[in-house]
């Protein structure tokens, strides 16, 4: 009989705190008058929605998208900021737009057979998605409009989710934590602590949000992040920044994430 052995990077499955704090440096704030923030790309642009109209904000511009048409912005994935990739999930659609928010292409899911449920950019014109229908992740390349499912059936709700070119990151409904590489191989990463929302850097590192405080966690170990606000509604890290949204000003604080 063949024995199979199976290796998987456990997250701490307690919320057991390092010894030390990461400290984090302000940097600057700003004032931004929104509903919702997004987040802050490497170019200090930052994106918000206020009254489902998409917002693009920076020292010498503000520039906005509306589309009625679609219902609800359910996310916008800002990772490469010449190509803004917003999903509108309540009518199965995507919008990409380019830097000026002018709109690039509309893709909808019903035309090709599919239920989006997770949308985020992904290498040589494509976008990473879940098909709610199958039960798959795929890819889905804008260029030709064609798609692939690449998966096995995984039928677990995905709460959080983070792309890049050659990885999709993402935890599910149980608080699991897997990684998904471009030819469909899921890889299962272990436990993530419960929280009340999560930010993936990278598929081994998260920052989370419990009771009004930020943590960091590894595999190894859970820290906590030190910043003045008491309260805040929202938080990004993008190239060694750490932003903070409350009321209607964003907090810029310069992180070294171990």
């Amino acid at each position: 009989m063949k024995k199979i052995y199976i290796v998987v990077l456990f997250y701490l499955p307690l919320f057991i705190l390092g010894q030390n704090n990461i400290s984090v440096k302000l940097i600057d704030s700003i004032t931004i008058k929104t509903e919702k923030f997004i987040g802050k790309d490497v170019y200090d642009n930052y994106y918000s929605i206020s009254q489902n109209t998409f917002l693009k904000e920076n020292k010498s511009q503000k520039l906005n998208y509306q589309n009625l048409t679609l219902g609800n912005l359910y996310t916008v994935d800002y990772s490469n900021p010449l190509l803004l990739v917003l999903f509108y999930k309540d009518f199965n659609s995507v919008v990409l737009l380019d830097q000026q928010l002018n709109e690039v292409q509309k893709i909808s899911g019903n035309d090709v057979g599919l239920i989006f449920d997770i949308i985020g950019l992904a290498r040589q014109n494509s976008l990473w998605f879940y098909d709610a229908v199958n039960q798959k992740f795929g890819i889905y390349n804008f260029k030709e409009n064609t798609f692939q499912l690449i998966s096995t059936y995984f039928p677990t709700k995905i709460k959080y989710w983070k792309s890049s070119y050659n990885s999709l990151n993402f935890i599910n409904e149980n608080n699991e934590a897997f990684t998904l590489n471009y030819f469909g191989k899921i890889q299962n990463l272990g436990n993530v602590k419960q929280s009340e929302s999560a930010l993936i850097i990278e598929e081994n590192k998260i920052i989370l949000k419990q009771e009004g405080k930020l943590y960091f966690q590894t595999p190894e170990n859970i820290t906590e992040i030190k910043i003045s606000q008491k309260s805040f509604e929202n938080f990004c890290f993008n190239d060694g920044i750490l932003s903070i949204f409350t009321n209607e000003k964003v907090y810029n604080y310069k992180i070294n994430l171990p």
